[in-house]
């Protein structure tokens, strides 16, 4: 799925169906300002970057929970951006 493309709606509620009881973050503004990191620094990802954000964030608790996600998501055919803390 390239950045300019919007996911549809019906693929993501889908996603999201198969992930219930996993915690998620859909609030529009939590999620974009959580989907920034320190892209701007480059003149490269800066022109493809600026102005999008993710439309979920999921936060898994154990390694059982991570696979589950990462299932979920390829059957969607859902991109997913892993980061860590």
């Amino acid at each position: 799925m390239s950045l300019a493309e919007v996911m549809p709606t019906d693929r993501l509620s889908a996603f999201l169906d198969d992930i219930s009881g996993i915690e998620t973050v859909t609030d529009p503004v939590s999620v974009r300002r959580r989907s920034r990191d320190f892209f701007w620094y480059s003149p490269i990802l800066n022109a493809e970057l600026s102005g999008k954000s993710a439309d979920v964030m999921v936060r898994p608790a154990d390694e059982a929970e991570v696979i589950r996600i990462v299932a979920a998501a390829v059957r969607h055919r859902i991109p997913i951006t892993p980061r860590g803390g």
